[in-house]
Order: structure tokens, then sequence, then C-alpha cells
């Protein structure tokens, strides 16, 4: 089985982040800003941005070794 790219993984992750942050949102307009379930929503969306982020990155990096070669 061939392995994804970090691209593919970080737009996986950055699109589960927007739907966790829109979740969060519908959240907060049915219970309220400091509930326990908009804030486990907000916290794994910034989870996947944060990784979403680290898997672009390594991305550039691994171009740029490979470029270098």
């Amino acid at each position: 089985m061939r392995r994804l790219s970090p691209t593919v993984y970080g737009v996986i992750y950055s699109v589960m982040g927007i739907l966790f942050l829109y979740v969060a949102a519908e959240s907060t307009m049915m219970n309220g800003l400091w509930t326990f379930p908009t804030i486990a929503f907000l916290a794994i969306a910034t989870f996947d941005i944060g990784t979403a982020i680290r898997l672009f990155f390594t991305a550039y990096v691994i171009k740029q070794a490979k470029k270098k070669k």
C-alpha cells in the first residue's frame, strides 16, 4: 500500500479542524460559550489545525531537501 504525502494528510487535518470549528460554533449557539462540548470541540479543532500546519511544514522541508540533492 502506498503512503500518502504529508500534504494530503495536512489537507485532511485542515478539513477536520474546520468541521470541528463549525460544530463548536453551532454548539455555542445551542448551549452557551463555556460548556464542556464547546471547549472539547475547540480543543480538537486546535489539535487538528496545529497538526495540519506541522504537516505542511514537513512537506516543505522534504521538498527543499530533495531539491538540494
